[in-house]
């Protein structure tokens, strides 16, 4: 029967740690998940986090509002000290005639002494579905931005 080397044995364990302390170190480092402050508020808004929802109309309801606002202030942990807090505003215009939305995203987050703040501008067209009374259809968005 043959046993393998002790060295080589232990040249694979540290090689498996280090693969491992690498990824841990590339995930830790570079995972940026849920990181936005206004992740939180996608169901009452969804064009903070899709830029395709600039201008969207739903059908489905009345067509003459083409322009929409949504303010957001949000307190965390509000007897500690330093504690979280993040304000968002978005505002979109939709431009019908020509099938497109504008919209604007500015947002602040402080916790302790970090802060972050940013804007992003964004465009979508809307490519309607055949059924015009429905919602249906496909919009492409595009947006930039900053991060400070």
């Amino acid at each position: 029967m043959y046993l393998a080397h002790p060295i080589i044995n232990q040249n694979k364990i540290m090689k498996n740690i280090y693969l491992t302390f690498f990824v841990f170190f590339v995930v830790l480092n570079f995972g940026t998940a849920q990181t936005d402050p206004y992740t939180n508020v996608h169901m009452y808004n969804s064009f903070a986090l899709n830029p395709a929802r600039a201008g969207f109309m739903d059908r489905q309801f009345d067509e003459s509002y083409t322009t929409k606002a949504f303010l957001s202030s949000r307190h965390l942990w509000g007897t500690l000290p330093g504690f979280h807090s993040s304000q968002m505003l978005t505002a979109d215009v939709a431009l019908p005639d020509k099938n497109i939305g504008l919209g604007i995203v500015i947002h602040n987050e402080q916790m302790h002494v970090l802060r972050h703040t940013g804007a992003q501008i964004a465009y979508a067209y809307h490519i309607a579905g055949e059924n015009k009374a429905n919602s249906g259809g496909v919009s492409l968005g595009l947006n930039m931005g900053f991060n400070n």
